[in-house]
């Protein structure tokens, strides 16, 4: 089984050469200021996975524009092509590059030509905004929404939010349980052009094993014992917005196969039923564990993992950002008296708090 090469983790800004905000390359593309590098951040991000890159060839409507890539080769073989596109959109890429020896890089190379597709159609409709100087703005926001905190760590987690939010693509957020994964995905929802439209929540591992496919996907009436009456599943309530699965590793394989192919075909079948349903809906998965290693060991789908990770986030752990803390308690105590209503506490008073030790005047 092939090996998955670990995700890089971002770079911090370390000199004027370095994008804002010191990502990882496909976070360089999704902040990409021209048509030419967001490109050009694709064929670093091929030549990574192993991929040579002929030339990518960009169509909006009736015109249509030839890249070719810096690290382009004039070699003999098999030239392969991927054809993505912004749904409801004019952009659309045709990614032209030497077929490589492992098949499943291909696969890998379809997320980043997702988000250069939609990060151009943004660049190409003007709506890009500059990424400084949204940073200089949003980093100066210490609490958006339920998410709070102003480490880097969780200025990193608000870029991300903001970012997926502008892309559409299919998001993985991955963190230890109480990091806030449902904040995160919520935030997305309401930075998102789908934010007038259902947000839809489910815990996978709260479910029923025997009736998940009944709560994800509906059932007609009489398709079981019990199903007294049409039932409307979750992804057809969510239509048009979002659907967030938290806990999706507990999804059984064989849920896990519907899963997939509805995110493929875009439409579904109720329970006992014929009708294709078309839906729109944009996912947003969740896990506590290593998808990865799941993955290696049988236990989850690769196929299905690479379609549900078009954009990762990682949560991190309050002992990462410890700096934060006196940020949490204010914000989830608002009402706390300090000691004589003077003194506030030092912030290691706040973390013996945190970890049960009593601190003056609580």
């Amino acid at each position: 089984m092939e090996e998955e090469r670990s995700p890089r983790a971002p770079r911090r800004l370390s000199n004027g050469n370095d994008r804002p905000n010191g990502a990882s390359l496909c976070l360089r593309l999704a902040q990409s200021a021209s048509i030419e590098e967001a490109l050009g951040d694709l064929a670093e991000i091929a030549a990574e996975k192993g991929i040579h890159l002929y030339n990518v060839m960009v169509k909006r409507g009736r015109l249509e524009r030839e890249f070719n890539p810096p690290n382009a080769v004039a070699v003999t073989g098999k030239i392969n092509e991927l054809a993505v596109g912004v749904e409801g959109r004019q952009t659309q890429l045709v990614v032209r590059f030497l077929d490589p020896l492992d098949g499943a890089a291909i696969c890998e190379l379809e997320y980043p030509a997702h988000l250069a597709a939609h990060r151009i159609e943004i660049l190409a409709g003007g709506e890009a905004r500059t990424q400084r100087g949204e940073a200089e703005g949003e980093e100066r926001q210490v609490i958006i929404g339920e998410l709070a905190g102003e480490s880097e760590l969780m200025r990193e987690v608000r870029r991300n939010i903001e970012i997926a939010a502008g892309l559409d693509l299919n998001v993985l957020i991955t963190g230890e349980p109480g990091t806030g994964k449902e904040l995160v995905a919520k935030g997305i929802h309401k930075a998102s052009r789908r934010a007038k439209k259902p947000f839809v929540d489910v815990n996978v591992a709260a479910l029923n094993s025997s009736l998940i496919e009944s709560e994800l996907f509906g059932h007609e009436k009489g398709a079981f014992t019990g199903a007294h009456t049409r039932k409307i599943g979750r992804f057809e309530k969510a239509d048009g917005g979002t659907l967030f699965l938290d806990e999706i590793g507990d999804l059984p394989l064989e849920s896990q196969v519907k899963l997939l192919r509805v995110l493929q075909e875009r439409k579904l079948e109720r329970v006992g039923g014929t009708e294709s349903i078309k839906i729109d809906i944009r996912l947003v998965a969740a896990t506590n564990e290593d998808l990865r290693r799941e993955v290696d060991e049988g236990r989850f789908r690769r196929d299905l993992y690479y379609r549900l990770r078009g954009y990762r986030i990682l949560t991190p752990a309050l002992r990462e950002h410890p700096t934060d803390i006196p940020i949490l308690i204010r914000h989830c105590y608002p009402s706390v008296v300090y000691y004589q209503g003077q003194q506030s506490f030092s912030l290691e008073e706040l973390h013996l708090c945190w970890k049960g030790v009593a601190c003056r005047g609580v």
